[in-house]
């Protein structure tokens, strides 16, 4: 995979690790947990390599109770990120590049990213608070909590992160 491919990853339930290693390759490393044996099986994961990238998916199409899958995801440095999750925490370290999503309905999303990154940020949290450990320009408000504005120039690309209910962090790597 070349460096600043869209990396698409989407989760029910279970955190997602996210983080940067050697270019050219994608991990994937997944944990699932159920009730039973008969639900683990019920939890389906794909994996498949899409025109512009690699789609990750933890589904659960039956909507077994009590199952969750916890993701890590190794990717090149340099990537587009699409990350969703239903309920559970999203940790990035990454340098993103152009178009990039992170979504949580319930759950924090932590992105560390480099203190000379060149971003525009859109982020809000429903029920939560916004903290950022870089720099941001631009406006926020407290209720929803939103932030919009950039980290450096703004021209290295977006990044938009949105939770329903936890909080956001933008943390220096």
């Amino acid at each position: 995979m070349n460096d600043g491919a869209t990396v698409t990853v989407t989760d029910f339930v279970g955190s997602i690790r996210y983080r940067t290693g050697e270019s050219g390759t994608v991990r994937v490393s997944a944990t699932k947990r159920a009730a039973s044996r008969s639900d683990l099986h019920r939890i389906d994961l794909t994996m498949i390599e899409t025109a512009h990238g690699i789609e990750v998916k933890a589904r659960n199409p039956e909507n077994t109770r009590d199952t969750s899958v916890d993701l890590e995801v190794t990717t090149p440095e340099v990537t587009n990120p699409q990350v969703t999750v239903g309920v559970g925490d999203i940790l990035y370290g990454g340098r993103p590049e152009g178009w990039c999503s992170f979504e949580a309905g319930v759950g924090t999303i932590r992105l560390w990213l480099s203190d000379d990154i060149d971003i525009e940020v859109d982020l809000t949290s429903g029920v939560g608070t916004i903290t950022s450990e870089l720099p941001i320009r631009g406006a926020s408000s407290s209720v929803p909590a939103m932030v919009k504005g950039t980290i450096g120039d703004g021209t290295g690309g977006h990044i938009h992160a949105t939770t329903g209910v936890g909080n956001i962090q933008l943390l220096k790597r």
